[in-house]
C-alpha cells in the first residue's frame, strides 16, 4: 500500500490532524509508533509527494489516557482524501483507523483507541505483550485453566554482593572487587541445583566487610489471578542501596515446585527520564503451567517478565524486547536528548542506544556515538555501555587499532557481570564468536577471547530473548 504525504508548501488546501491512542498508561510525548496510508484516488495530475518508509514510521503519538493537554497531540498536514491511519504497539496490535479528511480551518482530531487488558493491574504487561489480550483468548485460558496445574510461585530480591554458591569452590580472580559485579554471571553453573526450599541467603558468600543487606523479605505481590502475579518494586523498598551503582546490582529470583529456577536483571534505581520522580519496575510471574496435550509448542520454562514503567521511554524498552528495533529507533529519536544530553539515567540512555544502534545504516561519525564511549567511560559498573561501545567502533572502521579496541571493550563489558539487557547479551555473544573465528582462521586461537565465550555462550542459551532485561533459566 502506497503512503502519501504532501509537503506543507503545496498550498492553503491541507488540513492540520491531531493525532493519539488512548490507552491505559500515561508515555507522554513520546508513546507508540504511528503509520499514515493514503488510498485517495487522486487524479493523476494533481501531483502528490511521497513519503518513504522511513519517514512513516517516524510518526511517533503520544500514548494515555484521554488528555486535551498541550503536547498530548502529535500534529500533521495533509490534504483532503481518504487515510488509513495505524498505530503499532509493543504488543504486537495493531489499531486502525479508516476515514476521510475533509478541507478545514479547524485541525481535525483523532483519538484511536487500544484494547483494554483482562485487569486494570496487567495493562503494562498487556502492553508489552507479557499477557494475552483480553477477551477471547483470555477467557479461553480461564476456561481451561483448571486442566492445568498452578504454580506456587516464591520472588525474592537479592544483592550483587555475590560470589559463587558455599561449597561450589570460588573461582581465582584476579580482581576481587569485581566479584560483586560478576559474582551472578560466573555464579551460573553452582546455581543450577538452587531448590524451592533451600533459602537463597544460604547459598551465598558475602566478600565485603560491610554489605548491603543480602536478601530482602519475600515480596508480596500487587495483586494476582488463576495465571498472573505482578510485583511492584522501587528503590525504596529495597535495602541498603545508598551505597550507590557501583558497590551492588539487584535480582529477582523466583522459584517454586515444578519450575526451572530462574531469575531476572532487575534495573534499579531508575529515574524517570523526564525528571518527574522514581520509575516503578513490575516483575510479572506466570503461575500456569502449559499441557503438553494442548500446547502445539514446548514450553521453555520462561515464567519471569521485568519492565520499568517510564513515561518517556518505557515503549522504546518494550520494543525492543518485542524485536521490533525500527520502532524503538523511532521513539529514541525523538526522545535522544533527554536519553543522552546529560546522561541522568545511564540505563535508558542504553535501550535508546541499542535502538540505535539497531537500524544504523552509515559507518559515519554520529553525535551518540560519543554519548556511547561516555556510558563505557562513565559508568564502570554498566556492561552495556562497553559492549555497544564496541560495536559502535566496529561499526565505523576508524583507524588502524579499531578492531583490538573493539575486542577490549568486549571483553571489558564481560568483566563487568551481566548485561542488564537482552540484546547486550545477543550482542556480547555475536562479538566474541566474530573474534574467536577470525583467530581461528589465521590459525591463531585467542584464549581470552575463548575462555568468555564459553560462559557467554552458556549463558545466551538460557536467556530469554523475548524480555528486554536479561531474565535467565538456572537448569
Amino acid at each position: 500500500m502506497a503512503a502519501y504525504y504532501r509537503s506543507p508548501d503545496r498550498g492553503e488546501t491541507m488540513t492540520t490532524v491531531k493525532l493519539r491512542l488512548n490507552t491505559e498508561l500515561e508515555l507522554t510525548e513520546f508513546g507508540v509508533v504511528a503509520n499514515v496510508y493514503d488510498i485517495s484516488d487522486r487524479p493523476q495530475e494533481k501531483p502528490v509527494a511521497t513519503k518513504t518508509a522511513e519517514e512513516i514510521n517516524d510518526l511517533v503519538i503520544p500514548a494515555g489516557w484521554a488528555s486535551n493537554a498541550e503536547g498530548a497531540f502529535t500534529e500533521i498536514d495533509l490534504d483532503p482524501g481518504r487515510y488509513i491511519i495505524e498505530a503499532i504497539l509493543p504488543s504486537g496490535e495493531l489499531v486502525r483507523e479508516e476515514l476521510y479528511i475533509e478541507e478545514s480551518a479547524e485541525p481535525v482530531i483523532i483519538v484511536l483507541r487500544s484494547e483494554e487488558s483482562p485487569h486494570e493491574w496487567l495493562g503494562w504487561q498487556r502492553f508489552v505483550g507479557s499477557v494475552p489480550r483480553a477477551g477471547d483468548a483470555y477467557e479461553r485460558r480461564l476456561k481451561t485453566f483448571a486442566q492445568k496445574a498452578a504454580i506456587e510461585v516464591k520472588a525474592e530480591v537479592v544483592s550483587t554482593a555475590m560470589v559463587p554458591p558455599a561449597g561450589q569452590g570460588a573461582l581465582d580472580f584476579e580482581e576481587p572487587d569485581a566479584l560483586s559485579s560478576r559474582g551472578f554471571f560466573f555464579a551460573l553453573p553452582g546455581l543450577k541445583e538452587v531448590d524451592f526450599v533451600t533459602p537463597l541467603e544460604d547459598l551465598f558468600r558475602i566478600t565485603s566487610a560491610t554489605p548491603p543487606p543480602n536478601v530482602t523479605d519475600p515480596l508480596i505481590s500487587y495483586a494476582w489471578d488463576e495465571i498472573y502475579e505482578v510485583y511492584y518494586i522501587d528503590t525504596g523498598f529495597l535495602p541498603g542501596l545508598a551505597a550507590g551503582p557501583d558497590d551492588w546490582r539487584c535480582f529477582v529470583f523466583i522459584r517454586g515446585e515444578g519450575i526451572t529456577p530462574q531469575y531476572g536483571v532487575l534495573p534499579v534505581p531508575w529515574p524517570q527520564v523526564d525528571h518527574s520522580g522514581e520509575a516503578t519496575v513490575e516483575v510479572l510471574v506466570s503461575r500456569a503451567t502449559v499441557d503438553p496435550t494442548v500446547s502445539r509448542g514446548i514450553d521453555p520454562g520462561y515464567r519471569t517478565s521485568v519492565n520499568v514503567r517510564d513515561r518517556v521511554v518505557g515503549s522504546v524498552i518494550s520494543y525492543l524486547g518485542a524485536g521490533d528495533l525500527p520502532a524503538a529507533a523511532a521513539i529514541t529519536n525523538k526522545a535522544r536528548v533527554m536519553l543522552f544530553e546529560k546522561v541522568a539515567n545511564p540505563l535508558a540512555a542504553a535501550a535508546g542506544a541499542y535502538a540505535l544502534l539497531s537500524t544504523e545504516r552509515t559507518d559515519e561519525p554520529e553525535e551518540w556515538h560519543e554519548w556511547v564511549s561516555n556510558l563505557m567511560e562513565w559508568f564502570g559498573w554498566l556492561p552495556d555501555g562497553a559492549i555497544l561501545n564496541a560495536w559502535v567502533i566496529l561499526g565505523r572502521r576508524e583507524g588502524a587499532d579499531y578492531l583490538p579496541e573493539a575486542r577490549a571493550c568486549l571483553l571489558e563489558g564481560y568483566r563487568r557481570g551481566l548485561p542488564f539487557y537482552s540484546q547486550g547479551v545477543k550482542l556480547l555473544l555475536d562479538g566474541l564468536t566474530l573474534f574467536a573465528n577470525d583467530a581461528k582462521a589465521e590459525q591463531k586461537p585467542d584464549e581470552e577471547v575463548e575462555e568468555a565465550l564459553k560462559v557467554v555462550r552458556q549463558l545466551a542459551l538460557r536467556t530469554n530473548p523475548r524480555q528486554p532485561f536479561t531474565t535467565v533459566l538456572l537448569g
